[in-house]
């Protein structure tokens, strides 16, 4: 890496000045995101230090939303690989959370937070460190919201051991109701039911409180079933591993 750091810098600053770089891979990925994704790996390979000219490079002049891809396409490798290396894990969650410091001083770069949910369906972190960080993900990026459906059953799961969190979360994911389809079908299904029962069952009379009046919003909305889910999942006749085998 150390050798090819002044071609990447240089490829990046012709492409940001004439667009002429172009993609050589089959799979049509913007080759600003594919050089930044080798960044990346070298960062949380530790082969690099996150302050590195590629990394800084990448991080200052590429668009927000080539950024988010490229750390999301990290965080999907990882999906149900059997063990990945806790000091790569780790690194590559200190660097999301560097990324989130940055977009809370710049607003206007939030598209770089909207590849998280990869983070989450990977299933390599732990709800108790994805869950606060996907609630503030959803605050600071609310674009987020459209691939609920990925992680429907990650959030079910997370009400367990975050009642609050994980209602609090399901929430903001409910705020964006100009889509329909999937991501409010999967959402509904897979979480929501579960979701609120962990709430209702949390022993916080006012996380209770909340979470009946979403249950009557949403069965005013059209949702009738859902009390009666609510209710099975309270009682223990459906469980997450009936979510798991939907």
């Amino acid at each position: 890496m150390t050798l090819l750091e002044p071609l990447f810098i240089g490829l990046w600053r012709q492409h940001i000045a004439t667009d002429l770089l172009v993609s050589g891979w089959k799979d049509r990925t913007d080759p600003l995101q594919r050089v930044g994704e080798w960044a990346i790996y070298a960062v949380i390979f530790g082969h690099q230090p996150l302050d590195n000219p590629v990394a800084g490079a990448f991080f200052t002049t590429v668009e927000p939303k080539l950024r988010g891809k490229a750390m999301g396409r990290i965080a999907w490798s990882m999906t149900n690989v059997e063990s990945v290396d806790e000091g790569i894990r780790d690194r590559l969650a200190a660097l999301w959370d560097s990324r989130v410091e940055h977009v809370r001083a710049n607003p206007n770069e939030s598209l770089e937070l909207n590849e998280f949910h990869w983070f989450v369906r990977s299933n390599q972190f732990d709800p108790l460190w994805w869950l606060p960080r996907l609630k503030e993900a959803l605050q600071l990026s609310p674009e987020l919201a459209a691939e609920r459906f990925m992680i429907s059953k990650q959030i079910a799961s997370s009400a367990e051991s975050d009642p609050r969190g994980a209602f609090e979360t399901t929430r903001l994911l409910l705020a964006r109701k100009s889509e329909a389809g999937l991501q409010v079908w999967d959402l509904s299904r897979n979480a929501v039911p579960m979701v609120i029962a962990r709430a209702r069952q949390s022993g916080d009379p006012d996380l209770e409180r909340q979470a009946i009046q979403l249950m009557n919003e949403l069965g005013e909305d059209g949702y009738s079933e859902l009390e009666s889910e609510v209710n099975k999942a309270m009682s223990g006749e459906i469980t997450q591993d009936d979510l798991d085998d939907i």
